[in-house]
């Protein structure tokens, strides 16, 4: 079966959000809305990839799995084209890559926020 996921993270001011959601054919089956404590906006992106391949992992795991996210950086260190600057960030792209090894069948994307329909779901989770 063919899943797609959509993942975004937000921070404002002393905490982050995240949100995805998860698509089975044309219906969203699984949304993941969470507030997180203090952090950086990059570290709630990669904060919602691991949420979603957690999910993934345990729900999709035999499924063609394709995760589309609005964070350029964080799609860029994850396929390898960026190397992780940020050690903040490092531990985070480490827990994505095992999360992405352990999955038969995914890819990862990026695309443009107004596509992303996690999107609101991250704005409301850090507000």
């Amino acid at each position: 079966m063919k899943v797609e996921v959509y993942c975004d993270g937000s921070a404002l001011h002393d905490r982050m959000g995240i949100g995805v959601a998860v698509f089975s054919g044309p219906n969203c089956t699984h949304k993941i809305v969470r507030r997180l404590g203090p952090g950086t906006n990059n570290q709630a992106e990669y904060r919602a990839l691991i949420a979603a391949l957690k999910y993934c992992l345990q729900n999709h795991s035999e499924d063609d799995i394709t995760v589309y996210m609005d964070s350029q950086l964080v799609v860029r260190q994850v396929t390898g084209e960026y190397t992780v600057r940020n050690e903040a960030l490092r531990p985070l792209k480490e827990e994505a890559l095992s999360l992405l090894g352990s999955l038969k069948s995914v890819s990862i994307r990026w695309i443009p926020e107004k596509l992303n329909k996690a999107h609101r779901l991250a704005y409301e989770a850090s507000h």
